[in-house]
């Protein structure tokens, strides 16, 4: 988790920070909207525009008379490098100004993705998907953009991590793939009788000896297996629509007995 916080904080403080010019709340930001409220900010030429916008966005401090959530999540500071922003701001959102959510901060949007993310109604363990946490941190809190949302979740190593082969698991091998017949060549049995029509089958990691031919390059077993095989065909000199309809061109044709 500290590896995940040293590539994302960097990150989030080039993007959101004071000299990124975006509409988000870094600390600082947030202690002068606090003093503004509190009437400790001194009234000036210089400031008179962010006491507008202040008043304008409707910041309170503390929640409002009857607020409940529809879910808040637990917030854990588990970065240890949280920025306590107490007392708590609160802006109303949406066409509805009774409804109100908290106010998320920069320096801490790892800790607040990461407690809505990991530990989500308790399940410790359990990391929610992008639309999920995403919907409910938007369902608590305000100026946290998606693109972090979405960076971090990039970052997540458990997310990330997909599960590989290790040395001690050999690969099954690929099934095997009916070939067609070289031209006026007639199957044969093993006594040198006739095959009765049925296809010829090769392993397709068996190459053809025909002279001059290239040899087919190794199969990679991490590929899907019909993306194997029409690489291996590709490389006996069939297309895609050839490799795929030859077990229909070469399927066997019964007789009817006179």
């Amino acid at each position: 988790m500290r590896d995940m916080f040293d590539a994302f904080q960097p990150w989030v403080l080039s993007t959101y920070g004071d000299s990124a010019k975006t509409k988000t709340i870094t600390a600082r930001k947030y202690a002068r909207i606090l003093r503004t409220l509190q009437g400790h900010e001194v009234n000036s030429a210089d400031n008179s525009k962010f006491r507008f916008w202040v008043k304008a966005k409707g910041f309170r401090v503390g929640p409002p008379p009857g607020h409940a959530p529809p879910h808040e999540p637990r917030f854990n500071p588990v970065s240890r490098m949280t920025t306590l922003a107490e007392p708590e701001l609160y802006v109303p959102t949406g066409t509805e100004k009774d409804q109100y959510k908290k106010v998320a901060v920069v320096e801490n949007f790892f800790d607040i993705i990461y407690s809505v993310h990991v530990d989500m109604e308790g399940r410790a363990g359990k990391h929610a998907g992008q639309k999920r946490t995403y919907r409910a941190i938007t369902e608590t809190y305000a100026f946290l953009p998606r693109e972090a949302v979405t960076k971090f979740l990039l970052q997540c190593t458990d997310c990330q991590r997909r599960p590989s082969m290790t040395d001690s698991q050999s690969p099954s091998p690929p099934p095997i793939m009916p070939v067609a017949p070289a031209p006026g060549a007639t199957p044969s049995g093993p006594a040198g009788g006739s095959a009765g029509g049925a296809p010829v089958t090769v392993h397709p990691s068996v190459t053809s000896a025909t002279p001059g031919r290239l040899e087919p390059p190794l199969i990679d077993y991490s590929l899907p297996i019909t993306t194997t095989y029409l690489k291996h065909m590709r490389s006996l000199g069939l297309t895609d629509d050839e490799a795929l309809n030859l077990e229909v061109r070469y399927a066997p044709t019964r007789h009817r007995c006179k």
